[in-house]
């Protein structure tokens, strides 16, 4: 408290600030419920004056305020008093306690943290760093017309902030393009850890601090997980998920998933079952590295994320810098396996269906081949038999010209021996041959 306290200017005689405790703020529980309309402007509350409204919520409402000393525009948090709960008091409370854990550029800073005794009641406030013309991260890009490069590299200097958060042991469990702002200085900041988890602390105070204790965060950035609604099982891959989504968005210009007026199961079951398309599909310029690190963001296996939101920040640097990337496009067996494993049904049924298929291919596959092997005997017998035909035939051609030659031979022999009869006058010899 001290080192917040450092920041405070001296306390008005209306207000109590000194050595007040986190803790000590639910001490103002029994005391009467001030009004619950908005701080009109000019209000004051401690050093800080109402200047207006900037935002509300279900827990609290955020003004823009001056404050005394030092000089400057500061953001001031005060719980809405419909929200003066137990529960909503220990919520304030912790969110000042983990705002006053982080210093980073990329997260709004908290100043001080006090009460003020007001008509009807005691009002619990802190004072935070003012964000001037802050849009949201989407909002500022879009104004800007900024280019692929851009988006990312602004999109970067965010994951270094929760980065920081995660090395703090931080988890804030809500990340949105409305809980990332960036104003005039084109800085992103970081707000809102009202539903953030320390590591170090009991799951059950962070069960306490959601409301219900059922879901965590924004529907359309939820991991799957938080879906279980087991509070203290979720850890800074939660974050790494929401990121991915915001960065989907801030590429492709459209939420991965349309839970536009889709209750909640019907959303549970959309992002724990089915893939996002590829950022391809919005920009083909996209596809490559970007759909990579954005695929392995939104893996719905956590163990396939980047573990933190450091390694994540470290894979954009490189794209920017034009290196190689640690992440790695999903095999084609890696991404069936995943599907195997998220539709345990279907997948059974399939395999049931692929094993008869399967078995009537082998089967036919099977028959065919006995059936062709046949053929192929079939066919070779008829051969060797057609080849022995043939050899016959040209034994036997060879045979009878054989004869016929030796039968022309005997011919001009009997000519010759009849002609040598005649000119020795020896006609019965010659009569005999010519019979013969």
């Amino acid at each position: 408290m001290s080192e917040l306290e450092s920041h405070a200017s001296a306390p008005d005689d209306d207000s109590d600030h000194s050595g007040l405790s986190f803790n000590g703020l639910t001490a103002f529980l029994d005391r009467s419920v001030p009004s619950d309309d908005p701080l009109p402007p000019g209000t004051r509350l401690g050093d800080q004056t109402i200047v207006g409204l900037l935002g509300e919520g279900g827990m609290g409402r955020v003004y823009e305020a001056l404050q005394g000393i030092p000089c400057r525009t500061v953001a001031v948090k005060v719980i809405r008093s419909g929200a003066l709960s137990a529960k909503a008091m220990k919520r304030f409370e912790y969110e000042a306690q983990i705002l006053g854990r982080l210093t980073h550029p990329g997260i709004a800073q908290i100043y001080y943290v006090g009460t003020q005794a007001m008509a009807g009641g005691t009002v619990p406030y802190f004072v935070m760093e003012y964000i001037d013309d802050a849009l949201t991260i989407t909002a500022f890009a879009s104004k800007h017309a900024l280019s692929t490069r851009d988006r990312v590299s602004l999109f970067r200097e965010a994951c270094l902030a929760v980065a920081h958060g995660h090395h703090k042991g931080i988890i804030h469990r809500d990340l949105k393009p409305g809980n990332i702002l960036v104003g005039s200085t084109g800085q992103p900041k970081i707000i809102d850890f009202g539903v953030a988890r320390s590591v170090e602390q009991h799951p059950s105070l962070t069960t306490m601090l959601t409301g219900d204790g059922s879901i965590v965060g924004t529907l359309q950035y939820m991991c799957p997980e938080q879906f279980d609604g087991v509070v203290d099982d979720l850890d800074v891959r939660a974050d790494v998920y929401a990121l991915g989504v915001m960065l989907y968005e801030l590429l492709a210009g459209s939420l991965p998933y349309d839970v536009h007026r889709r209750p909640v199961h019907e959303v549970a079951r959309l992002i724990t079952e089915s893939d996002p398309p590829s950022l391809s599909t919005w920009d083909h310029r996209l596809r490559g590295d970007l759909a990579t690190i954005v695929t392995k963001c939104m893996e719905k296996d956590r163990g396939q994320r980047y573990s933190n939101a450091a390694e994540l920040a470290e894979d954009l640097g490189r794209h920017l810098r034009g290196e190689p990337i640690a992440a790695k496009s999903p095999r084609l067996v890696d991404s069936l396996v995943r599907l195997a494993r998220r539709h345990r049904l279907a997948a059974m049924a399939a395999g049931a269906v692929a094993t008869v298929v399967v078995l009537g291919v082998v089967g036919i596959s099977i028959f065919a081949m006995r059936a062709d092997l046949a053929r192929q005997e079939a066919n070779r017998r008829a051969r060797e038999a057609t080849a022995e035909r043939a050899i016959a035939e040209r034994e036997k051609s060879r045979a009878d010209a054989a004869a016929a030659i030796a039968q022309q031979r005997l011919y001009v022999a009997n000519l010759q021996a009849i002609r040598s009869c005649l000119a020795t006058k020896n006609l019965r010899m010659a009569r005999q041959l010519f019979t013969d």
